[in-house]
């Protein structure tokens, strides 16, 4: 499989240690403006034989490519994407899938106009006790649910690419979390959305690095919602009420498979159902390729033109609107 590779850092190196694994995973080509960053990556991979440019214009024009990864910044998806689509008819990017709503369902169309399959990244699904809290939830354990917490903040003082981001949690982390809370949901749709950020004196980022959201969503079910960069420990914690009880899990943070799943029926004691220790061989981006490859050629839950990918970006966008106007956005 002839793939091409726009960007040389963190995102790209874990990838390319899972899809390692993989056989049609062989000699790709990979392109970064930077020549430091390609240079890192091949000291990270040194038996890895690639083509390295570090010009995107010739890299698309060198070749054409069964794929095409796009592993940089939010904000320049839309641009790489575009640049793109005379190149490859599967394209794969990063969440988000652009830096905003109006863009991604503009990228989306048009993507669908070319016969571009087009598929998002977000891998944290993947992790063994969100899996678990999905088929939990399946199954039925909680009965009809209508309240959800979820709390998810760290100490990531290194700002590195978010240094121009006006709203780096949102786009960068929040994301991924809708998108867990839309496994949890088999999808959602926001009916409203009051959201505060914040930024402590401690923070080394420009803009807001912590917020604070209640969330609504169609069938009245409320979202208690936090996140942050720049908290000064680790804080991770997801609780879902139904009528049936509480399930809840407390952890380190959603990137790390470690914490305690516990189940409480209705006014009863949680008892654990699973502790997990972090020590699991789940590779959360092994499981993300193995499906994205597996459906490569059909309807896929990440393709960009579903509609609970861009339900993610309206529920950013609108919590952006009510951060802005401290008022509660109706959808």
């Amino acid at each position: 499989m002839r793939i091409l590779i726009i960007g040389a850092g963190s995102v790209t190196r874990s990838m390319i240690k899972s899809a390692l694994k993989f056989s049609w995973f062989k000699e790709p080509s990979i392109v970064d403006p930077k020549n430091k960053s390609i240079e890192h990556l091949r000291a990270h991979f040194p038996d890895l034989i690639f083509r390295k440019f570090t010009s995107i214009d010739e890299a698309l024009s060198s070749s054409s490519y069964d794929s095409i990864w796009i592993n940089t910044p939010s904000h320049l998806h839309y641009e790489h994407i575009f640049h793109s689509l005379s190149t490859t008819s599967q394209i794969l990017v990063a969440k988000p899938l652009t830096d905003s709503y109006k863009k991604s369902c503009e990228i989306a169309s048009l993507v669908k106009l070319r016969n571009v399959v087009l598929s998002v990244a977000h891998q944290m699904r993947y992790h063994e006790h969100i899996q678990h809290i999905t088929q939990l939830i399946s199954e039925g354990l909680v009965g009809k649910i209508e309240s959800i917490i979820f709390h998810n903040s760290k100490n990531r003082p290194e700002v590195g690419n978010l240094s121009g981001f006006h709203h780096p949690v949102l786009y960068e982390m929040t994301c991924h979390h809708f998108d867990i809370i839309s496994s949890f949901l088999k999808g959602f749709k926001v009916s409203s959305v009051y959201c505060c950020g914040t930024n402590p004196s401690w923070s080394n980022y420009r803009s807001n690095s912590v917020i604070d959201a209640v969330i609504q969503f169609e069938n009245n079910i409320i979202c208690n919602y936090h996140a942050a960069y720049s908290s000064q420990s680790p804080y991770y914690s997801i609780r879902i009420e139904g009528n049936k009880g509480t399930l809840k899990f407390d952890g380190l943070h959603m990137s790390v498979n470690q914490g305690t799943l516990s189940f409480a029926p209705v006014a009863e004691a949680f008892k654990v159902i699973q502790n997990y220790d972090n020590n699991s061989n789940s590779d959360v981006w092994y499981e993300f390729l193995k499906d994205w490859y597996t459906n490569i050629d059909s309807p896929f839950t990440f393709h960009a033109e579903a509609q609970a990918n861009l339900e993610i970006l309206k529920a950013i966008d609108l919590c952006i609107l009510s951060n802005e106007n401290l008022i509660t956005v109706t959808n």
